[in-house]
């Protein structure tokens, strides 16, 4: 009875493997330079092995996607646990945020590359969803600020989920097309002071915020 589960778990770990794989290369080389060969190779496998977990390199990508919502929801509830403070909680979660996309180059290559998203209506849909669930937990520790009193009752869960976010996907942007040089966490941490300005019920909150990350 055990050698099933087993085996769907260790296929698990293979297709995040994989992805993982992809992520990397993605980063270092640009999509142009995902291929079958190039995947298993940079995991360990012979290119035939690679197939029994994916149709093709089309379908890895759609994996990249799943495991980045993953990894966007795990961070969520990982800063939830940290701290019952919704401004904590988000300034913690922005901090995760930005190292994802620093550690993981391969993602706004992904995301920003009209080759493997912008004529890919399916994966387009996978990475909206992915975004708008990882909204939706941002919206939900506004809202239990807004309840708590250390956010102002008078902004939309939401559209402060879609600000939040914003703190981090131009300083992306523009660290993706230049290179990486630019200060990523230095850009994100100005932005959030206006974000955490406009939440903050104006007692000096943001400010003991923004020493604490």
């Amino acid at each position: 009875m055990p050698r099933p589960r087993a085996a769907k778990q260790s296929t698990v770990l293979r297709r995040r493997q994989i992805a993982e794989a992809a992520l990397r290369i993605l980063g270092r080389r640009g999509a142009g330079a995902l291929g079958v060969v190039a995947l298993a190779r940079e995991v360990g496998l012979a290119a035939s092995a690679l197939y029994r977990h994916f149709a093709g390199v089309e379908h890895v990508l759609d994996e990249v996607i799943r495991l980045l919502g993953e990894r966007l929801l795990e961070n969520a509830a990982a800063v939830c646990r940290q701290t019952p403070d919704a401004l904590g909680r988000l300034r913690l979660l922005l901090d995760r945020h930005v190292a994802l996309v620093r550690d993981n180059p391969g993602i706004p290559a992904l995301v920003f590359s009209p080759d493997t998203l912008a004529r890919r209506p399916r994966r387009r849909n996978l990475l909206y969803q992915a975004i708008r669930r990882y909204l939706a937990a941002v919206a939900d520790m506004i809202a239990d600020g807004q309840r708590a009193g250390t956010i102002r009752p008078d902004v939309s869960p939401r559209s402060a989920a879609m600000l939040f976010l914003g703190t981090v996907q131009p300083a992306a942007f523009l660290w993706h097309l230049g290179g990486r040089r630019e200060p990523l966490q230095t850009q994100t941490d100005e932005m959030w002071s206006l974000v955490c300005g406009a939440l903050s019920p104006r007692d000096g909150r943001c400010r003991d915020q923004l020493s604490t990350p």
